[in-house]
């Protein structure tokens, strides 16, 4: 085997487990935080906002998160994802007021929304047929998008906080496994801060 096979294979099965445990993170947490939140006590229009606090990153930051598929940071960009997904996970697990629940959702949508789309610009540009690797992560991400609301579900019964380990477990191992893709080439030159947030919308 080529070291150009041996690393496509190993990007492959890097973006398949990243894209597993990330779905199965996103599918506990949809699931069992508002029910977390339902047994604490909070209102229906309380729920409704928490949920809704993700929504913002995307509003905010949604296009200059994307943009960060474009340089060459686009592997530490996934790692920290990840990172940013487990400190959600410790955050969820102590929260037991309206407010506590902010910071974890803020985390949260950060994490999801730099997650998906440098994902995808990672299943497009690591491989010779992006195709055929698209296939294969949305396959897998179908997976972890079906498993976790079950698992979630299901832990939820026993106790939330085995749900948010779960959740942590998750996170620990596309952690682990976005330290397996080559490192990526930047297809834009560096700009400043003010252009990189800026230059995103216009």
């Amino acid at each position: 085997m080529s070291d150009d096979q041996a690393s496509i294979k190993r990007n492959v099965l890097a973006l398949s487990l990243m894209t597993l445990s990330y779905g199965a993170f996103q599918g506990i947490y949809q699931t069992i935080v508002p029910l977390a939140m339902d047994h604490q006590g909070f209102t229906k229009t309380t729920i409704g906002l928490m949920l809704a606090v993700p929504g913002i990153i995307v509003i905010c930051l949604g296009a200059p998160l994307a943009r960060l598929a474009n340089g060459r940071w686009r592997r530490e960009t996934l790692t920290s994802c990840f990172v940013l997904a487990g400190i959600a996970c410790l955050l969820y697990s102590t929260a037991s007021r309206p407010l506590d629940f902010i910071a974890p959702q803020l985390l949260f949508g950060l994490s999801s929304t730099a997650f998906w789309s440098n994902m995808v610009a990672s299943s497009l540009r690591l491989a010779k047929d992006p195709r055929k690797i698209q296939a294969i992560v949305t396959s897998v991400q179908g997976v972890g998008a079906f498993g976790g609301p079950l698992l979630g579900g299901y832990l939820s019964i026993y106790s939330f906080s085995y749900g948010f380990f779960a959740g942590l477990f998750c996170a620990a191992i596309g952690l682990v496994a976005s330290r397996l893709l080559s490192r990526a080439v930047a297809i834009e030159p560096r700009v400043g801060i003010r252009d990189f947030f800026i230059g995103a919308y216009v």
